[in-house]
């Protein structure tokens, strides 16, 4: 409780001049008043969720009638993190829901009656008797103090890097929308940039600079790492044609020393020990990274905004596995994996982002990339010869680069000598095919009136069962970014109904308006269990964090420590095309050859697969497939043909039904 105490001589103040001071107070706070009610008005708006079940196309009045109140309240041109207090907070769903979605999701996963499964069932219903309310009364607890209950526990391309960066700095980024109408969080942007992953023995923490302290880019060539200021001595940003001329001295110098260099060739291998587990990097950090040179230079490279690598190595234009998978990993030895964004760059001007996913989610790593091909395509920044036309004059002048230097002595050579050995092992048993499949895109999804995202999540079900002859423990990730703080949940995809249509499609004992009737059926299951995740009812962040609070009690819960432990078999993921409403389309012909491949991610379990896809526009999908060389069950490039087989098996289903 607080207030104010104002008291007037009126004898002493002018009655002009002391109606001027009340009624300044009184709209200061009638502003304030106004600002907070729009705030609350706006939260209670966004937590309607009906309109995520009904098509854009075809809405109901009173969800047209909404729509227009939530921008209206939203203001003209909101800044970047304006919606922020205005979205709901994630909510606690019911444990009975919770358990009841995790035990309809494993049924398809075991035989009939199997014992397992009835254990399993039974262990369920005791926990939510004997132990479930307790905890989710803390869980409760929690969600109203905390932002979100869940989430602080799951924790010229550089010139159009930096605008971004200015623009998130400033709140000048639009910030994304659904249906031009509902905002999403857009809180992971604030540690897009400028933020590093520091290893402990416990738990790691990330650490976000100011953007008072990092202004500066690090990059790498043959090992030796640069900090290079990424603004004049007259705090203005460098243009395209001054940082071409930055990057071009950093290139001569590597070269030149890499010649010349007396050094030991583990000082030009240090972002290996980013690779060694982490307890293992804590110690070799703390131990010869804390102190003079080192630190100094360490202190450089997690401050920096990101880090460039300027690589010699090229791949074949067409060949999209062996480039991905050294984006994904390196060499072993010259990726710094604690950092943010590591924008790799190729010789032949291709470049890709290697980036920590603790801090952010694919769609937003996906959009930082897309803001960068985007005016790569529309801003004509190169001459005939492939070089920084000068449009404007850089009104003062560079920095020069300063190479950072190291103090390397024998035990941190025996480290690092260690960390390439197991970095390179790992790399070594990561299969992953890369591939465009151009047959049909959305274009003809859309008329088998399903969604696309269900639709491919059909295809990798049949492809695995046809391939391992049962069903895969599968994950999709969903964002929940309607909500404050929102990361990600879980879509789980095996459903009675994907199963049947499965079964049915091998099968092949009944008649295609039969099979395509289950085919519909299990893709609407499935769109409705993603709709279900993105608004807050998924079961899995919900286990997970009764399992965190479980352990806070000092209680180990078998039944919760079993589910959560079961492999992932089949981990998916859909990356967006397209989120920028300037973004050229990717179906004109001229930008076909500009869409981006999206990206990937390694296999989550030795025995299963890593599956990734980006629907590119009416034309085509990429698909990403990892798995483990070391693994004789699994094989990328056998399972990628049995994708691009059962999206045309799907295909022909469709097509036999418009010829009958």
């Amino acid at each position: 409780m607080a207030y104010i105490y104002l008291e007037f001589n009126h004898h002493d103040v002018p009655m002009f001049l002391q109606a001027l001071i009340i009624s300044l107070i009184v709209g200061f706070l009638f502003f304030v008043i106004i600002c907070y009610v729009r705030c609350y008005i706006l939260r209670i708006l966004l937590s309607y969720r009906q309109w995520m079940y009904q098509p854009p196309r075809v809405q109901s009045p009173s969800i047209i009638v909404w729509s227009l109140v939530v921008r209206l309240f939203s203001g003209y041109k909101p800044s970047t993190f304006s919606y922020q207090q205005s979205l709901p907070r994630l909510p606690v769903p019911p444990i009975k829901q919770s358990l009841k979605q995790l035990i309809n999701s494993l049924k398809p996963l075991y035989p009939y009656n199997s014992e397992e499964f009835l254990k399993l069932k039974e262990q369920s219903k005791k926990f939510e008797k004997e132990f479930g309310t307790k905890l989710q009364n803390i869980l409760h607890l929690k969600s109203w103090w905390s932002e979100n209950w869940v989430t602080d526990w799951w924790e010229n391309v550089l010139y159009h890097l930096m605008k971004m960066k200015i623009l998130i700095d400033r709140e000048e980024l639009p910030p994304l929308v659904i249906r031009n109408t509902i905002p999403l969080c857009m809180a992971q942007y604030e540690r897009v940039f400028s933020t590093n992953r520091i290893p402990q023995k416990e738990i790691d923490e990330l650490v976000h600079y100011d953007s008072a302290v990092s202004k500066h880019i690090v990059v790498q060539r043959n090992g030796f790492y640069y900090k290079l200021e990424m603004f004049d001595n007259k705090a203005h940003l460098l243009l395209p044609h001054s940082l071409e001329k930055q990057l071009e001295w950093i290139v001569a110098d590597a070269d030149r020393n890499t010649d010349d260099n007396e050094e030991s060739i583990e000082s030009q291998c240090l972002a290996s020990l980013t690779g060694l587990d982490r307890t293992e990097w804590s110690d070799v950090r703390n131990q010869y990274l804390s102190s003079g040179i080192n630190k100094e230079s360490l202190h450089h490279i997690e401050s920096s905004v990101l880090i460039v690598h300027l690589e010699k190595c090229n791949f074949d234009y067409e060949d999209f596995s062996g480039r991905s998978k050294y984006l994904l990993h390196g060499s072993g030895q010259n990726i710094w994996f604690d950092k943010c964004i590591n924008l790799i760059s190729f010789s032949d001007a291709r470049f890709g982002l290697n980036c920590e996913h603790t801090l952010g989610d694919a769609p937003v790593m996906a959009h930082v990339a897309e803001y960068v091909l985007t005016h790569e395509a529309i801003d004509n920044l190169y001459d005939e010869k492939g070089k920084c036309q000068v449009k404007n004059h850089q009104s003062g002048l560079p920095v020069k680069p300063l190479r950072l230097t190291w103090e390397i002595k024998q035990p941190l050579i025996l480290k690092i000598r260690k960390a390439i050995t197991y970095n390179q092992k790992n790399n070594s048993d990561i299969d992953l095919c890369v591939r465009r499949h151009e047959s049909f895109g959305k274009g003809f999804i859309k008329t088998c009136k399903v969604s696309p995202d269900a639709f491919i999540q059909m295809v990798l079900q049949l492809t695995y069962f046809k391939e391992a002859g049962k069903f895969p423990l599968t994950y999709e990730s969903a964002m929940t970014r309607l909500y404050r703080q929102g990361r990600t949940e879980t879509v789980r995809s095996v459903t009675r109904q994907s199963t049947e249509f499965v079964r049915a499609m091998v099968e092949k004992d009944m008649p295609n308006k039969d099979i395509i009737n289950l085919f519909v059926a299990a893709c609407n299951q499935h769109q409705l269990l993603y709709r279900d995740a993105m608004n807050g009812k998924g079961c899995d962040r919900h286990l997970f964090g009764l399992y965190v609070v479980s352990k806070g009690l000092g209680k180990e819960f078998d039944f919760l420590k079993n589910v959560l432990m079961m492999p992932w078999t089949l981990s998916t993921s859909q990356q967006p095309q397209q989120q920028m409403e300037d973004t050229p389309s990717c179906d004109l012909l001229e930008y076909r050859h500009m869409t981006s491949p999206g990206g990937g991610f390694g296999p989550v379990s030795d025995g299963g697969y890593g599956v990734s896809y980006m629907i590119t526009g009416e034309w085509a999908v990429w698909f990403h497939v990892s798995s483990k060389v070391s693994t004789q069950e699994t094989n990328s490039s056998k399972f990628m043909d049995g994708i691009f087989e059962s999206m045309m098996e799907i295909h022909k289903l469709f097509v036999s039904r418009e010829t009958t």
